[in-house]
């Protein structure tokens, strides 16, 4: 029974840890590399890009192509992720692919802040999560309280051995 406990322990220590080292890749990436990471919050191009997705957008990948999905600056001031359906040369023509009708706005070449390259459903959702503070903390606790707990689990193992040592 205390071997199950031990190895369930190590177990959620490692997934703690996976995660917190996840999260700070993510908050990396757009740091260091020329992708951003968006999460998707409307439906405009469901299904291709659903709700609560995150897309990876090339943030040097900017030459408006017909049939790319792209990311603009809209006129508010919100990062819009649409499809480009045409382009004379000055004027993108965007649209999403749930919607019937194509954008009302049409966009320039400045506006467009890169191309998607991928989208990963749900990874929005865990996101949003982990920037709450209360989540990142409790994360953060829960890793560095399971590495505590372990190494005090080693030094009463220790402690134990060397009493056993001095009585035999």
């Amino acid at each position: 029974m205390m071997r199950l406990l031990h190895v369930v322990a190590r177990v959620g220590q490692l997934a703690l840890w996976a995660l917190l080292l996840g999260f700070v890749v993510l908050v990396a990436i757009p740091r260091f590399t020329q992708f951003d990471l968006l999460v998707v919050r409307g439906g405009s191009m469901e299904p291709a890009i659903r709700i609560g997705s995150v897309v990876i957008v090339d943030r040097a990948d900017r030459v408006p192509r017909v049939g790319t999905v792209a990311t603009f600056l809209d006129p508010s001031g919100e990062l819009v992720t649409h499809r480009i359906v045409g382009f004379d040369g000055t004027k993108i023509v965007t649209k999403g692919d749930a919607n019937s009708a194509r954008d009302i706005t049409e966009r320039a070449s400045a506006d467009l802040k890169g191309t998607v390259v991928l989208g990963i459903p749900f990874l929005g959702y865990v996101l949003y999560a982990l920037s709450q503070p209360l989540v990142f903390f409790i994360l953060l606790g829960g890793t560095g309280g399971f590495l505590i707990i372990g190494e005090l689990q080693t030094i009463a193992r220790e402690i134990r051995r060397l009493r056993q040592e001095r009585t035999a």
